[in-house]
């Protein structure tokens, strides 16, 4: 039994003696970078929109339009009936409504002055967004529906896709 209590007895005392040593420091585990916050896409409604006109508006498939707003709406304004204030086309970004102006188009015009692919540029060049709509089915001039399309926002290194359907061509006001 004493050649137990004396191992025993040896091994604490050492873990004694070394419990003041300095020990080496572990190395700080890195912490991970802050991601920045996910750039949302909300709804505009009617009453936010201040352009008319001629034009296209996207929204998320099975919602009621009037009720729940829409992703965006780009407008083909003529200037000599109704100015433009700023931009061809607006959506809703982080809870912000955004003026984008067009700077791109790919593809035959469809109605209401719109393209398959548009390319639009917000007015402070912070944010881009591509517009690409599936085939727009032929209705009557003022709305034209549109089965698919896909929104593509990016700011700041991100980027965020929603899919939406909806119409285009010269919606009457309202």
């Amino acid at each position: 039994m004493k050649k137990w209590f004396l191992a025993v007895g040896t091994a604490a005392a050492l873990v004694g003696c070394n419990g003041g040593q300095a020990t080496t420091p572990t190395p700080a585990t890195p912490t991970p970078e802050a991601t920045a916050p996910v750039l949302e896409v909300d709804v505009l409604t009617f009453d936010e929109l201040d352009i008319a006109g001629c034009g296209m508006t996207l929204w998320q498939e099975g919602s009621d339009v009037r009720a729940n707003g829409f992703y965006l709406f780009s407008g083909f304004v003529n200037p000599e009936v109704s100015p433009q204030p700023g931009g061809s086309m607006r959506m809703k970004l982080d809870g912000e409504v955004v003026r984008f102006t067009r700077t791109e188009t790919e593809g035959e015009g469809i109605p209401g002055g719109q393209y398959p692919i548009q390319r639009f540029v917000s007015e402070d060049g912070d944010t881009a967004v591509t517009v690409e709509v599936g085939e727009v089915e032929p209705g009557v001039e003022e709305a034209n529906p549109i089965s698919d399309a896909t929104i593509t926002v990016s700011r700041d290194g991100q980027e965020t896709t929603v899919e939406a359907i909806g119409d285009t061509g010269c919606l009457r006001p309202l």
